[in-house]
C-alpha cells in the first residue's frame, strides 16, 4: 500500500487475524454485548494488544429505552407475539455494568484503569425507529418480520396511530423509567437495549 493508504479487513471475535501484540491501542465500541462468547471475545481483544497498551470498551447497560415503550404499545396491541428468550446462558453472560464489565477484562488478564459511565441522550426520528424495526434491525426487528403479515399490518397501524406532534422523536434519556404491564418492555430490557452506555479502558498487563 502507499502512503497515507489503510487495509479494511473483515473478521469476527473470537478469532482475528492478527499476531500477539500488533496494536498499541484497540477499541470496540457496543461489540462486546453482541457476541456469543464475551468472555472470549475480551480474550482476543487483549491478545491483539501490546504489553501496556489500551483496550477501550463500550457497552449497553440493561435499562430500558424510552423509544420501547411506543414500540411496545404497538406491538402489545397488535398481539406481536414474542420471540423466544435470547439472553445468553449463565456460563457466558456478564452484568451490563461497570462492575459487570470491569470484571469481565479482569478476566481476561487485563488491569482496568478507569471504569465509568456516560451519559447519553439519543433522539430519532418516529419514521426512522420504525424504518429500523419494519427493515428487521435489532431484537424489535427481528420480531416483527417473524410475525404473520397480518399481525405485521397491525403493528404498523397501531405505531401510526400512537404518533402525535408531541411524539414525533423518540429520546432516550440516562434515567430508569417506571415498569408497565406490557410484557415487551421488559423483554427488551433483557435483550439489554439501554439509554447509557458504559465505558472501560484497561491497560494490558506486561
Amino acid at each position: 500500500m502507499g502512503a497515507g493508504e489503510r487495509a479494511v479487513l473483515h473478521a469476527a471475535l473470537p478469532d482475528l487475524p492478527f499476531g500477539n501484540g500488533t496494536f498499541d491501542a484497540v477499541t470496540a465500541n457496543f461489540v462486546v454485548n453482541h457476541v456469543a462468547d464475551p468472555r472470549a471475545a475480551v480474550r482476543e481483544l487483549a491478545r491483539v494488544v501490546r504489553p501496556g497498551g489500551r483496550l477501550a470498551l463500550t457497552i449497553w447497560t440493561s435499562r430500558t429505552p424510552d423509544w420501547s415503550r411506543l414500540v411496545a404499545e404497538a406491538f402489545g396491541a397488535a398481539g406481536v407475539v414474542p420471540l423466544p428468550d435470547q439472553r445468553l446462558g449463565p456460563e457466558l453472560d456478564f452484568p451490563r455494568s461497570v462492575e459487570g464489565l470491569g470484571a469481565l477484562v479482569s478476566s481476561a488478564d487485563l488491569a482496568p484503569v478507569v471504569r465509568t459511565e456516560l451519559p447519553m441522550r439519543w433522539t430519532v426520528g418516529v419514521d426512522a425507529l420504525w424504518g429500523g424495526i419494519a427493515g428487521g434491525v435489532g431484537v424489535a426487528g427481528r420480531t416483527f418480520l417473524a410475525q404473520t403479515p397480518a399481525v405485521r399490518a397491525a403493528a404498523e397501524a397501531r405505531f401510526g396511530r400512537a404518533r402525535s406532534p408531541s411524539r414525533s422523536t423518540a429520546c432516550c434519556p440516562c434515567r430508569p423509567r417506571p415498569p408497565t404491564s406490557s410484557p415487551w418492555p421488559d423483554r427488551l430490557r433483557r435483550q439489554r437495549r439501554a439509554r447509557a452506555p458504559r465505558a472501560d479502558r484497561a491497560r494490558g498487563r506486561p
